[in-house]
């Protein structure tokens, strides 16, 4: 079943003290929303499933002290199957 719901870019907020990626996003309520991190060499780094319990906005942190320094794509997707809602290029 196709989203019958308007998306909007995510917002990133990258705080280096805490090194965390802050997602925002509007989702429809009980949505499950899935985090896949990628290095540039396009292997998965960090995935991370959660499901969406606010009708406002929904707010993750992507915990990436772990991670050497470079760039990043996170893709956000929700859904089964996937639809991606986002592609965002990170650099850490």
């Amino acid at each position: 079943m196709p989203l019958l719901y308007a998306m909007t870019k995510a917002d990133i907020e990258f705080i280096r003290k805490v090194q965390q990626v802050v997602l925002k996003q509007k989702l429809p309520l009980n949505t499950e929303v899935h985090y896949e991190l990628l290095n540039n060499q396009k292997q998965m780094v960090m995935s991370k499933t959660v499901m969406n319990f606010s009708d406002t906005s929904f707010t993750e942190k992507l915990e990436v002290s772990h991670l050497p320094h470079g760039d990043y794509t996170l893709i956000v997707s929700t859904g089964k199957p996937p639809t991606i809602l986002d592609t965002i290029t990170i650099n850490l």
